[in-house]
């Protein structure tokens, strides 16, 4: 170009970074070197109008926990200049080494995705908001399991059944994401429980091998990838939440949630509550089998259905003076005795109780 008097005719540059890149160990490391090599681009072609960033998806030839930090280093430059536009690249098809790309079902779509960006800035062409990847603008709880991303695009779709597996809640007090639905241009995640005020969200699209049940635009281009997003906890949280048979209405309890058992719970796993109550026709089973499960209680206990412990179940009440009413059946097993010394020892908050009466069915 020195030669041939043709820098000054640089319109753009299209940007895809290698492969080889897992050097970073946060965001700085890519955005402050990518920063300079943007003024060394503007020193060397000063009429460079453009730049053109595909997102690096993930890959299995690099270091997978530190490209996420180049990965969202790149979305923030495309927000924080104006110059930087970004296309998303994790739901496009990749060579069967998981690398790089094929020629017609992957570096040609980059050329065809990027095509009405580039038409639009220097040849006047039209240009459709969702010709742009959908991004995240905000996250928010808008109740204690409904969290909220609200994107960029005009209207969301899912090439498939759209992959819950691809968010991630991070500091969020053992979150996990349950469900996934669309809402217009909005992502509706289901949690497990409240995540906090603390909490992030991470994206990075599809992994390595895998290319559908992406979130994408009406274009069919899929929600750019983005790391440890700020999710807006303020919520009313509830009071109480209740076991319908299958799920939580409002999230997994916490020892500040009231817990109504209507259905039956079997051995699902270990929670804790303020109040429990087990209604009528509904089963509260823990600890049978080979499950270690522990209902804790914080407060009251009101069996008005059925309450069986397991031999390797437990029941933790907290509260000395906690009024319970009902019925517990209690499961003990034995080993086998092998010598005349050899006993077995069971305990319980039993206060009053004659063993004889305890263990009124069985021969001891």
């Amino acid at each position: 170009l020195e030669k041939t008097g043709l820098k000054g005719a640089v319109k753009a540059v299209l940007w895809s970074q290698g492969e080889n890149i897992g050097g970073a160990s946060k965001v700085s490391d890519y955005y402050r070197p990518f920063e300079d090599l943007r003024n060394s681009w503007y020193g060397d072609y000063p009429n460079i109008n453009k730049i053109y960033i595909f997102q690096t998806r993930m890959v299995i030839c690099t270091t997978p926990d530190r490209v996420v930090y180049n990965i969202e280093a790149q979305r923030q430059l495309a927000n924080d200049y104006p110059d930087i536009a970004i296309m998303s690249t994790s739901g496009i098809e990749q060579h069967t080494d998981d690398c790089h790309f094929g020629y017609s079902t992957g570096y040609k779509l980059f050329a065809e995705r990027i095509e009405p960006l580039v038409d639009y800035m220097f040849y006047g062409g039209n240009l459709d908001n969702d010709d742009n990847p959908p991004d995240i603008v905000n996250a928010y709880m808008q109740s204690a399991i409904q969290l909220i991303i609200e994107t960029s695009a005009t209207s969301l779709n899912s090439a498939g059944t759209p992959n819950k597996d691809y968010f991630e809640i991070v500091n969020g007090d053992g979150a996990t994401v349950e469900a996934i639905s669309i809402n217009g241009s909005n992502i509706e995640l289901t949690l497990s429980n409240y995540p906090g005020n603390n909490a992030t969200l991470t994206h990075l699209g599809a992994p390595a091998g895998e290319y559908l049940n992406v979130v994408e635009n009406s274009k069919g281009i899929e929600l750019l990838s983005f790391l440890e997003f700020p999710i807006d906890g303020n919520v009313q949280l509830p009071t109480s939440t209740t076991w319908d048979g299958n799920t939580w209405s409002e999230g997994v309890p916490n020892s500040t949630v009231d817990v109504v058992i209507d259905g039956d719970y079997d051995d699902v796993a270990s929670f804790e509550s303020k109040k429990l109550k087990i209604n009528n026709n509904s089963t509260l089973t823990i600890g049978s089998n080979s499950s270690v499960n522990t209902v804790t209680v914080h407060g009251s206990l009101s069996i008005q259905g059925d309450f069986n412990i397991g031999d390797r179940g437990s029941l933790v009440m907290t509260k000395d003076n906690a009024n319970i009413s009902g019925v517990i059946k209690k499961q003990e097993r034995s080993t086998a005795r092998n010598d005349v010394h050899d006993f077995t020892y069971w305990s319980s908050s039993v206060e009053g109780a004659e063993i004889s009466e305890v263990l009124s069915l069985i021969h001891i």
